[in-house]
């Protein structure tokens, strides 16, 4: 099968298939698209983001260190997720908002209470990188809906949920606004270094581009060829990732669409198709 990222170096795709829980649990085929970006001042302070090669490529794993990579390779996020890389001010506070909204939010003085499971990383990230390894993936206390007993009596955590996909699930003391599964286009996020937002923001507006990803498939009643190739359905594309160092003035984005293996023959798809949305 072939995967069609749109054109330019800025870019990398990827298909994948795995389960998703959104809105009912089933096998799905995934696209995933990453860009990576820096990013420029502009009037009024608000930086804007220009693709750019520098970090384009998908990560494939998310290793246990807490500086390590974040993995892309999932198929679906309870919320958006946002993570900032350094920027770090002598404290674990910050807030993140988007569109003047809470986003994500973390108390002065958030440290790791003794849970060696999950790692502090207030020395390294503003909002967090933590690793997707078993001990990592330990439900905080109040998530039960998140875990299940085992035979034995030990609580392990659910052998899929989307939301340990977001990285606020594995960094202590994150609380997060619950604003969606999507960040929106031209959406100006503010990213504060203290809890109660007193601080002047680094300020960064996202692209207002979107994207859209087409099955093709086999029709069976022409030539097997790329032009012949029918359209099986055509899925807008959810950013639903946003990784930013502000210091360095660089980051990635990753936007995602799936779709239920039930609604095509697999032996029949051929390609999928990742383009820029038509207005």
């Amino acid at each position: 099968m072939i995967t069609q990222r749109p054109e330019g170096p800025h870019f990398d795709a990827a298909t994948i298939n795995g389960m998703a829980r959104l809105p009912m649990p089933q096998p799905v085929l995934t696209a995933i698209l990453r860009a990576g970006f820096r990013t420029l001042p502009s009037a009024g302070g608000v930086h804007e983001v220009v693709l750019d090669p520098q970090a384009a490529e998908l990560t494939t794993a998310g290793p246990s260190n807490p500086t390590g990579a974040h993995s892309d390779m999932v198929t679906e996020k309870h919320r958006a997720d946002i993570i900032v890389e350094g920027h770090v001010s002598g404290t674990a506070g910050g807030q993140v908002r988007v569109n003047n909204q809470i986003w994500l939010s973390r108390a002065n003085g958030t440290t790791d209470t003794g849970d060696v499971a999950k790692p502090a990383d207030v020395t390294h990230n503003l909002f967090g990188r933590h690793g997707m390894d078993e001990a990592n993936r330990l439900p905080a206390s109040g998530t039960a809906t998140l875990s299940v007993t085992t035979s034995n009596g030990t609580v392990r955590t659910a052998p899929y949920h989307p939301r340990l996909n977001n990285s606020y699930r594995r960094s202590p003391g994150f609380g997060a606004g619950g604003l969606g599964p999507s960040l929106p286009p031209s959406a100006l996020v503010e990213i504060y270094q203290t809890a109660d937002a007193s601080d002047t923001p680094y300020q960064v507006r996202l692209p207002a581009t979107t994207y859209s990803a087409r099955l093709r498939i086999a029709s069976g009643h022409c030539p097997d060829v790329p032009r012949r190739w029918a359209i099986r359905q055509t899925v807008e594309m959810a950013l639903d990732t946003f990784v930013i160092a502000p210091d360095a003035g660089r980051g990635h984005l990753v936007w995602r669409a799936s779709w239920p293996v039930a609604s095509y023959d697999p032996d029949r798809l051929r390609a999928i198709q990742i383009q820029q949305s038509e207005d």
